[in-house]
């Protein structure tokens, strides 16, 4: 992915460590995010690369996490109002992301089929790229309008002055932010240990969202905590990949049956794509246990 240089972007990412502050931890996770989407920005606009919308995607999801994580530190009305502009940006990249990782699924999947099948399959990739078109014109329209760069301009402004509150701002990291892992481990404790084989997808996908909280808190906070914290966050990605292989079957099979529902011509290609993501989804759901137990009782609690 081609973006813009660091020195073109105006947000500076500080080194940070076992000595400091908690502001000084908290402007790092601002400005690593900011960095990250705002180089992305141009990738996005150009659109002959996927990974633009991506990275920008996980910027802005990072950064919603991370205050989150952080927000009994920080002024509130300051805190709502970005994670609000955030929320909107998230979601007319993901309408644009969501299909491109269709769009890649199904070509992945096409090579496991016969040649005389590839029509079928091909007519549901053109549908995939056709739905696209609209929810990519919708995002280049929100990136020229006033709110975002309204967003982009509180961005940089945070990443050099995150509010954070006096009475912890100059608290050593090390000492004032290991307590916030407990509320996203406590909740996705709760959720994990609720599941079983027969639970609904939409669970499996709470667990989802609540790991990816706890990878990205761990993963904030690594800088500070060191290695146990990387060790944490590499259990906790592990079990986010195996959850996320999940959910993104269920998508697809979603996206699938209504493909073939309306489009007849359609249902050929769209059945035989439906059986290789049943088989994903089934998979997912037999290994993620495993997964849940690693976390849960070897990845060590670096906050405690």
């Amino acid at each position: 992915m081609t973006a813009l240089p660091h020195d073109r972007i105006g947000i500076v990412v500080p080194d940070v460590g076992p000595a400091s502050t908690t502001a000084q931890v908290i402007e790092r996770m601002v400005a690593t995010s900011a960095q990250r989407l705002i180089a992305s920005d141009p990738v996005v606009r150009l659109g002959v690369d996927p990974e633009g919308v991506h990275q920008a995607r996980v910027a802005t999801r990072r950064l919603r996490s991370d205050l989150r994580l952080v927000r009994s530190m920080v002024g509130p009305g300051w805190l709502d109002d970005l994670r609000g502009n955030l929320r909107w940006l998230g979601g007319v990249l993901g309408a644009v992301r969501d299909l491109d990782v269709l769009h890649e699924r199904f070509v992945e999947h096409a090579a496991m089929f016969p040649l005389d099948a590839q029509a079928d399959v091909r007519r549901v990739l053109d549908r995939v790229q056709a739905t696209r078109e609209p929810a990519r014109t919708a995002l280049l329209s929100a990136m020229q309008g006033s709110r975002y760069e309204r967003l982009l301009e509180a961005l940089r402004e945070a990443a050099s002055d995150p509010r954070v509150r006096d009475h912890v701002a100059h608290e050593r990291a090390a000492r004032a932010m290991g307590p916030l892992m407990r509320a996203p481990w406590a909740h996705l404790v709760k959720v994990c240990d609720g599941l079983d084989p027969a639970s609904p997808d939409a669970a499996l996908h709470e667990a989802r969202i609540r790991s990816k909280r706890v990878r990205y808190a761990a993963e904030a906070l690594a800088p500070v905590f060191g290695g146990p914290a990387r060790r944490f966050a590499r259990r906790a990605e592990a079990l986010q990949g195996v959850l996320g292989s999940h959910q993104d079957a269920v998508v697809a099979l979603a996206w699938l049956r209504t493909c073939a529902g309306a489009e007849s011509d359609l249902a050929f290609g769209a059945g035989m794509l439906g059986g290789v993501e049943a088989a994903i989804r089934d998979d997912a759901r037999r290994r993620w246990p495993r997964r849940w137990r690693a976390l849960r009782r070897r990845a060590p609690r670096f906050w405690e």
